[in-house]
């Protein structure tokens, strides 16, 4: 699925919190602005409690989530996954997070609030170093390689975007292959 260039993975997913309630838990949620690089910083986020699974705006979005993230393994020869950190973002007007990779095999953002006029996460492809952007939209999931390097651009709307972020490693035990090809 991922091997040799870049694809994107995101589909309508079946999260079955309400916007609106995700919305009210995030905004409740012990969350805090963080500077990064270039002079940007991410309105609110939670990333220091990214390994803390009972939060209750993870236990809300977990069944959901889960599902999609096996399929995912599944549909790659992968048997399953290790949740490794999640989070979430929010970019008000003038924020932004500069160029970055993650740990791990995979990220992934699911896109919780995302107006017309915000701006999507862009990356980096080849060796000329062409910018693109993922073609998302609300409530989408999008998950790709974590080495791949992305960010997510300013935001010059007065309009918030928030986004749920993860990290994920695939499970391999080589259940098809042994037999198939260890002869």
């Amino acid at each position: 699925m991922f091997v040799g260039e870049v694809k994107q993975s995101y589909a309508k997913t079946n999260l079955d919190v309400a916007k609106t309630s995700l919305l009210k838990m995030l905004n409740e949620a012990e969350a805090k602005r963080v500077n990064n690089d270039d002079n940007q910083f991410i309105s609110k986020c939670d990333y220091h409690l990214a390994e803390d699974f009972s939060r209750p705006w993870v236990q809300a979005v977990l069944p959901g989530l889960k599902p999609e993230l096996l399929d995912l393994a599944n549909s790659i020869c992968f048997e399953g996954y290790e949740l490794r950190a999640i989070w979430f973002q929010q970019y008000n007007q003038d924020s932004g997070h500069s160029w970055h990779t993650h740990g791990c095999n995979y990220t992934g953002v699911f896109y919780v609030d995302f107006p017309d006029e915000t701006p999507a996460t862009e990356y980096i492809e080849g060796k000329d170093y062409t910018r693109k952007k993922f073609d998302v939209e609300e409530h989408d999931l999008l998950i790709f390689p974590s080495t791949l390097i992305h960010r997510a651009p300013i935001n010059k709307s007065s309009l918030t975007k928030t986004i749920i972020s993860f990290n994920i490693n695939l499970n391999f035990h080589p259940r098809d292959l042994k037999n198939k090809w260890d002869t």
